[in-house]
Order: C-alpha cells, then sequence, then structure tokens
C-alpha cells in the first residue's frame, strides 16, 4: 500500500537518524547484545542487599491476590478494582510473578529490572525513529538506565505499574509511527492495545490513548474524518476505561487534600518537569524555585531539540501531558514522592537531551579547537558515572532507618506468615539499643491515637507491643496484644486491603511467639546512626 502524506514526513530522515523500516530490519544479535548490555550495567547500579526481602506492601498485596480463586479475582479487577486502586494489569503481572516465584524475592526485583532495562531499550528505538544517530541514542537510554530521580519505581516491587505502563506506551508510539510510515492497520490495531495496556496497568497511562492521534495530527497535518476516525477506537476504548475506573472507590478520589484541580498545577508543572534535571533528595524554598526555572526552559529545549520541528511539537506534548498527573498533587517533594513520578516522562525529555547531544557533537567535529571534543565527552563521562553512583546508593540504602517504620513492616509481614520477615528486621536495623527501642515503642503509640485508618491504629498498639517485649517487657507487651486480639474479636474487621482482614488468631500467634523469643537482640554499646 502506498504511503500516505504523514508517512513520508516520518519516513524523510536526515544522514544521522533512522526511520521506522530501518529499525524493524535491526539485527537481533544487535538487540540482544545491547539489552545484555543493560542488563549488566543495571545489575551493577540496583543489585542490593534488599533484594533478599519484600518488604509488607508487597506481601500485602500478594496476599491479597492468593486469598481469592482465580476467576472472581480476574472479574473483580475489572468490575470493582484492584485491592488498592483500579490497575488490573499490574495486577496480572503480580499474579504472574507470584506463580513462577511465590515468596521469593530476588525473583521479583530480578523481574522489575528486566522491565527496566527493556524500557531502556524502547528508548534508543525511539530516539532513532525521532532521527537521533546512534551514539545520541544510545546515550538517552543509558541516562533513562541509571537515571536517579525514579529509582524508586524499579526498587519498589509494587511500584511495578509505572514500569509496566511506560513499557506499554513506548511500544504503543513506536507501533504507532510504523502504521503512519507503512499504513499497515495491523499495526494501528497493536498500537492501541498496547496504549489500552499503559491505562489498565495505571491510571496516568490513559495519555497513551491520545498520543498515537496527536502523533498522527503533528506528522501529517490538520485530520480530515477519513484520518480522524481512525481514532475512535482510542477514543471508545479511553471511554470504557474511564467509566469502570471511575466506579472504583476507594482511590485518588477519596483524598482531596492530597490531589486535585486548582491553581497549583501550572506551577507544579514546571517543578515536575524540572525535577528530572537535578533530582534533589531534599529541597529548599530556593531550589524548587530553581526547579520550576528550569521545568519552563525545558519547553524550549524540548520544542527545538529535534530536526523536524513537528517531532518538538509532539515531544513537548508528550511530555505535558505525562507530567500533568504528578502536577494534580498539591505539595511537591523530594525522591519520596516527585521522584518516582518522572519515570512516565523521562523518555520525552531524554530524546530531546539526546538530540542536543547530537547537534553540540556535530558543531565541535567541525570546530577547529580539538580540545573541546575529549572536554565534551569527558563531560558526558563525569555525568554518567555520577549518575550510576547516585542511583546505586540510593538503590541500595535501607528502606528504614528508624526502628518503629521497620517494626510496621515486620508486623505486617509476620502475621501474613512471610519466612523473611525477621530477617528483614535484622537486615534494616540490626540490634538497636534500648533508646531505639523506647523511640520505637512511642512511635507505635502515637501511631494507633492519630492514625485514621483503624488497621494503622491496630499496628501502632502492635508496633509498640514487640517494641516493648524485646526491651525486656514482656507482661506489658502481652497486655497490648491481648487487647488488641480483643478488639479484633468483639469489633468489626480490620482489613488491610479489601478482601483481605487481620484476624485475632494472628495476634495470638504473634503473642505467643513473643513470650518465648525476642524479636531483636538489644545492644548496649552500639554506635549512634
Amino acid at each position: 500500500m502506498s504511503q500516505g502524506p504523514q508517512g513520508a514526513n516520518i519516513a524523510g530522515k536526515t544522514n544521522a537518524g533512522g526511520t521506522i523500516s530501518e529499525l524493524h530490519s535491526t539485527s537481533r544479535t544487535g538487540v540482544i547484545a545491547g539489552w545484555s548490555l543493560l542488563l549488566i550495567a543495571g545489575s551493577v547500579v540496583y543489585a542490593s542487599p534488599r533484594w533478599f526481602f519484600l518488604t509488607s506492601d508487597d506481601v500485602i498485596w500478594i496476599r491479597a491476590v492468593q486469598s481469592k480463586p482465580l476467576p472472581a479475582l480476574v472479574w473483580e479487577q475489572f468490575t470493582a478494582g484492584s485491592p488498592w486502586d483500579y490497575r488490573p494489569l499490574k495486577t496480572f503481572y503480580f499474579l504472574w510473578l507470584q506463580a513462577m516465584f511465590g515468596d521469593w524475592a530476588p525473583g521479583y526485583y530480578a523481574s522489575s529490572l528486566v522491565l527496566h532495562t527493556a524500557n531502556a531499550l524502547l528508548v534508543f528505538f525511539l530516539a532513532r525513529a525521532f532521527q537521533v544517530s546512534w551514539m545520541p541514542a544510545a546515550l538517552a537510554s543509558f541516562f533513562f538506565l541509571v537515571h536517579p530521580a525514579p529509582f524508586r519505581a524499579v526498587r519498589w516491587v509494587i511500584d511495578c505499574a509505572s514500569l509496566l505502563q511506560t513499557h506499554f506506551l513506548l511500544w504503543s508510539l513506536l507501533l504507532a509511527l510504523r502504521f503512519l510510515e507503512t499504513e499497515r492497520f495491523r499495526y494501528h490495531w497493536a498500537s492501541l492495545a498496547c496504549a489500552g495496556a499503559a491505562a489498565y496497568s495505571k491510571e496516568s497511562g490513559a495519555v497513551a490513548l491520545v498520543l498515537p492521534a496527536l502523533l498522527d495530527f503533528f506528522q501529517g497535518g490538520p485530520m480530515p474524518l477519513k484520518r480522524l476516525g481512525r481514532y475512535l477506537p482510542h477514543a471508545l476504548v479511553l471511554a470504557i476505561y474511564v467509566h469502570l475506573s471511575l466506579g472504583f472507590s476507594p482511590g485518588w478520589r477519596s483524598h482531596p487534600e492530597v490531589i486535585g484541580i486548582g491553581s497549583h498545577i501550572p506551577r507544579n508543572l514546571a517543578y515536575s518537569v524540572g525535577f528530572a534535571w537535578l533530582a534533589p533528595e531534599r529541597v529548599s524554598p530556593f531550589l524548587s524555585v530553581l526547579l520550576v526555572i528550569l521545568g519552563l526552559l525545558s519547553v524550549a529545549v524540548v520544542l527545538w531539540a529535534f530536526k523536524d520541528y513537528r517531532l518538538g511539537m509532539f515531544a513537548l506534548a508528550w511530555l505535558l501531558l505525562c507530567a500533568l498527573p504528578t502536577a494534580l498533587f498539591r505539595m511537591t517533594g523530594g525522591l519520596e514522592t516527585t521522584g518516582r513520578y518522572t519515570y512516565f516522562f523521562l523518555p520525552p525529555l531524554l530524546l530531546a537531551g539526546s538530540a542536543w547531544a547530537e547537534r553540540a557533537g556535530e558543531g565541535l567535529c567541525t570546530s577547529r579547537r580539538r580540545w573541546a571534543r575529549p572536554l565534551f565527552a569527558g563531560a558526558i563521562l563525569l555525568l554518567g558515572l555520577t549518575a550510576v553512583w547516585r542511583t546505586h546508593r540510593l538503590a541500595a540504602a535501607p528502606f528504614e532507618t528508624q526502628a518503629g517504620p521497620a517494626l510496621y513492616h515486620f508486623a505486617a509481614m509476620w502475621l501474613l506468615n512471610y519466612r523473611e520477615a525477621e530477617g528483614y528486621l535484622l537486615a534494616e536495623i540490626g540490634c538497636p539499643t534500648f533508646k531505639e527501642l523506647e523511640e520505637a515503642a512511642a512511635w507505635g503509640d502515637r501511631l494507633a491515637i492519630s492514625a485514621k485508618e483503624p488497621s494503622l491504629r491496630l499496628f501502632g498498639r502492635v508496633v509498640s507491643a514487640i517494641a516493648k517485649s524485646s526491651g525486656g517487657q514482656t507482661a506489658v507487651a502481652e497486655a497490648e496484644l491481648e487487647h488488641v486480639g480483643r478488639l479484633l474479636e468483639i469489633g468489626p474487621p480490620v482489613d488491610l486491603v479489601r478482601g483481605l482482614s487481620l484476624r485475632s488468631d494472628q495476634i495470638a500467634r504473634l503473642r505467643e511467639h513473643l513470650a518465648n523469643f525476642r524479636v531483636l537482640p538489644v545492644c548496649s554499646n552500639k554506635a549512634p546512626r
């Protein structure tokens, strides 16, 4: 079939770039070799002693999906939502991992790393499709792999939804580009399937259902009805998704104090985009202003990065639409909050950065200043090594540094029969001092009083009991747990998530265990943290 005008626009290329057809014919050996290099680099960066343990959220999710028969669980995911949110494909991904690995934590972390490296490889392919030569495209792929801002999206097993939605979105765009070049509708339908998968992986993935139409518009100009009709199925899938997801409650709509629509959105949008350039661990008022300025400058950086300005316009629309969900949060923050959400909109930023790097390289090649080229290469190398060091340091750090929160994770995992619960606790905080145990008990008491959710109030009491038991106050701890068990017997069910409740027999088993064993040894001469 002959190409349409939009296909000709994308097929046109400079000597620096490649068409989708050329990418389609890339040797499998080259792809496997590139992916292998990414896996090696990713393993060096993200390997951590914490790979041997899941966290309490991971265990809760696994037990929740294990508690129901598969047909009922599959039906529920689409009609009523997952245990915490409306992300059906995330649940199915967890089911697949649980069927393969059970409670073996390294398998989950390795799967996240494989998915992350696959996304980095897709970033390389998209950079080539955006007419960027292979070396800058490889740099975009590498920096996506080692970027420190979204390290939690890769490190947290429970945050696999971010990896999934990005994976399917990148595939959707590659297939949409292939369709525009060849006019073969099998690529169009495959792109739609991937876009729908992105939406059903995470709420913000619904953007993927809009981007193919925008790509067609920017490449081919205003759409006649015939071209516009191609994207009616996308609109239908989006409408069905919105209808199903809005029926789910609770969810993000149950927290208007955290997320909402208002005057904070423009500033937060710029902040989120600027955050991806610096990825600070702690944010000051001055740094917040600087991040907003960087975000505003990013508009020009992305818009004028590519030799075809239409690609720049599409990349900017892609960036802003993907960053918009983070701007809905009323408060901005550091790596713990804003950082992990940058995973979804890193690709267009890095594609623009690679295009500017290519321009700089071309300028240096024609420059008579020979010292400029090694200086530029050295700067890129230094930046890469810095990113590798930061991300590795962040990925290898403990999940918790305070005894109270660590005991909270332990309590949830132990009550749900996770066999590595005690190993997790010893790896996180080792042998605390009596003072640290007292602080943990006080932390649990505060949680029991101030938490809004019944499960958190209950866990506050359990944390306090475990800390007091390890500190030698066995009788006090037994009385505390006896009170918790009585509350579970006579009171309403206490849900960890929908469909998974705590039972009094679990508390009784913990009470018996604490009567015979100390969960934590106490160090009398421990060095301060």
